[in-house]
C-alpha cells in the first residue's frame, strides 16, 4: 500500500476516534470486554443481590422476640451476602479502573506515537510529486519539507493536509447532520400545539 494512503488512514482513524468521542467509544468497549470476559463475574452480582433482597424481606418479617434463632440466622445471612456483595463490586470496578487505564493508553498509541513514526518512517519518501514547472514558486521548497526531495510532497506536509481537510469535513457534516437537526427539533418543540388553541378558540 502507497505510504500517501497509509498516511490518510492513520489520520481518517484519529479522526473517527475525535468524531465519535474517546468517552462514547470506552463506554462501548467496556460493555463488549464485560459481556465476554466478566460474564461470569456479572451473573455473580445479580444472584447476590436477588439473595439479599430476597433475605431482607425474610427478616422484615420475622420477629426478633419470638423468632430470635431464625432472626439471628437470617442477620448473619445478611452480613455474609453484603460483604460478598461489596466484594464482587470491588473487583468490577478494579477491572473498570483498569481497563481505563489501558484504553487510554491504546488511544495515547494511536492518537500520537503512530503518526508520529508514520511520518518519521517516510521523511524522506516522496507522497507524490508536484507538477513540473514552477507552479508554487517558493511554497515548493515547504510541501518538502522537512527530508522529501524537492518538488515532491512530504510526510509531514500530507499528514497536515489529511488532518486540516478531515476537520473540515467533519464540521461541515456535523453542521449539516446534527446543527440542522437539532434547530428543526427546537422550532417544533417552540411551537404551540394545535389543540391548545383550538380549545381556546371554541371557550371563547
Amino acid at each position: 500500500m502507497h505510504p500517501a494512503v497509509l498516511i490518510f488512514l492513520v489520520s481518517l482513524v484519529n479522526q473517527a476516534i475525535a468524531w465519535i468521542g474517546r468517552d462514547l467509544i470506552q463506554k462501548y468497549l467496556f460493555a463488549l470486554y464485560t459481556a465476554v470476559c466478566q460474564r461470569s463475574t456479572y451473573k455473580q452480582q445479580s444472584k447476590l443481590k436477588k439473595e439479599l433482597f430476597e433475605t431482607r424481606q425474610k427478616l422484615n418479617t420475622t420477629s426478633a422476640q419470638d423468632e430470635f434463632a431464625k432472626w439471628a440466622r437470617l442477620r448473619r445471612s445478611i452480613d455474609k451476602l453484603t460483604a460478598d456483595l461489596d466484594q464482587t463490586n470491588k473487583g468490577l470496578a478494579g477491572s473498570q479502573f483498569t481497563f481505563s487505564i489501558f484504553f487510554r493508553a491504546v488511544m495515547f498509541v494511536i492518537n500520537s506515537i503512530v503518526p508520529f513514526v508514520m511520518t518519521s518512517y517516510y521523511g524522506s519518501t516522496p507522497m507524490f510529486f508536484l507538477p513540473p514547472g514552477d507552479w508554487f514558486g517558493p511554497l515548493g521548497y515547504l510541501f518538502s519539507f522537512p527530508k522529501a526531495p524537492a518538488g515532491a510532497v512530504s510526510s509531514t506536509v500530507w499528514s497536515t493536509v489529511c488532518v486540516r481537510v478531515l476537520n473540515i469535513v467533519g464540521a461541515y457534516c456535523y453542521e449539516f447532520f446534527v446543527s440542522e437537526k437539532a434547530e428543526a427539533l427546537a422550532e417544533k418543540n417552540a411551537q404551540p400545539p394545535k389543540t391548545t388553541a383550538r380549545a381556546g378558540q371554541a371557550t371563547m
